[in-house]
C-alpha cells in the first residue's frame, strides 16, 4: 500500500502498461544513483539521458507573497484551483473542534508560538520537538503554557527533567524500531501513565527506510486488512496512535475501545 499511496488509477494503469512516465523516471534515478557522487551529479546525468531539469525556488525560500501565489496539484500533477493554506487558515478551521498536532514545530518555536496566541488555539495544540536541549530551552522561554512532548526513539531518557522544567509537559512521542525497545515497553508505558504522561505511537510511513513504529505501521494494518497495527499499539495501551489513515483506523479500533 505505502509504495502506490497517493498514484492515480490513469498514472497506476500507465506503470501497468509500462507508459508511466513516473516509472520511468523512477527507473532511471534508481539506475543513475549509485554512479552519481552529488545531487547536481545526478540532475546532469539525468539531463544526459534527455530528461529536463527545472529548478525552482524550494518553499522555504519563499516570501509570503510568493507561497500565496501557488496552487496545489491533483494526483495527475495537474493545477488546481486551490492555493496553499496558511499556518493561520489552518488553525482557524480547526479552531475550537479539535486537538491540533503541530508538527515541525521545532523550525520555527517563537513565530510558530505567536501565531498560536494570535489565532487563540493555545488550549488546542500539541506541540513536539526532538528530546534535546537546545529545543528544551526554546519551549521553556516562548511556549511554558502549550502542551509539550517530546519525540524519543528507543528510550526516554528526558521526563524526569521536563517535570522538573517550566514547561507543560504531557508526554512522549516514542519511536521505535522493534517491539523490544524499553520506550515500547509495557513497564515503560504503565510508569508514564503512572505519573500522569502521555505516550504516542507514530504508525505512519515517513519513508521507505525510517521504522517509526516497529512493524505495526499503516502499511501492515493497510496490507492485513484487519487494522492490526493499530489494534496492536492500542493493546500495548499507547494513548495517541499517529496515522495516514484515520477513518480506517477509527473503524478497526472500535472494538478495542469497547
Amino acid at each position: 500500500p505505502g509504495r502506490d499511496k497517493g498514484k492515480s488509477y490513469i498514472e497506476h494503469q500507465a506503470a501497468q502498461n509500462g507508459t508511466s512516465y513516473k516509472a520511468k523516471l523512477k527507473a532511471a534515478i534508481d539506475r543513475l544513483i549509485p554512479a552519481s557522487s552529488s545531487l547536481e551529479d545526478l540532475l546532469a546525468r539525468l539531463q544526459r539521458e534527455g530528461y529536463e531539469i527545472k529548478c525552482g525556488k524550494y518553499i522555504s525560500d519563499m516570501t509570503a507573497e510568493e507561497v500565496r501565489q501557488l496552487t496545489l496539484l491533483n494526483m495527475d500533477e495537474v493545477p488546481t484551483q486551490y492555493t496553499i493554506p496558511t499556518l493561520k487558515q489552518a488553525f482557524d478551521l480547526m479552531k475550537d473542534k479539535v486537538y491540533i498536532n503541530v508538527d515541525k514545530y521545532w523550525t520555527d518555536i517563537e513565530g510558530i508560538s505567536r501565531e498560536i496566541r494570535k489565532c487563540g488555539v493555545e488550549r488546542q495544540v500539541i506541540v513536539k520537538t526532538p528530546a534535546e536541549q537546545k529545543y528544551f530551552d526554546m519551549v521553556e522561554k516562548y511556549a511554558p503554557d502549550l502542551m509539550y512532548m517530546g519525540i524519543a526513539g528507543e528510550r526516554d531518557d528526558v521526563s524526569d527533567e521536563l517535570l522538573r522544567r517550566n514547561i507543560k509537559y504531557i508526554g512522549i512521542e516514542a519511536l521505535f524500531e522493534n517491539l523490544s525497545a524499553e520506550i515500547a515497553s509495557e513497564d515503560y508505558i504503565l510508569k508514564m501513565h503512572d505519573r500522569g504522561l502521555l505516550v504516542w505511537a507514530n504508525a505512519i510511513i515517513y519513508n521507505e527506510k525510517a521504522v517509526l513504529a516497529a512493524h505495526l505501521s499503516d502499511d501492515e494494518s493497510l496490507r492485513r486488512g484487519d487494522g492490526y497495527g493499530w489494534k496492536e499499539l492500542a493493546k500495548m495501551q499507547f494513548d495517541i496512535i499517529q496515522t495516514d489513515w484515520p477513518l480506517a483506523a477509527d473503524l478497526a479500533l472500535r472494538d478495542c475501545r469497547k
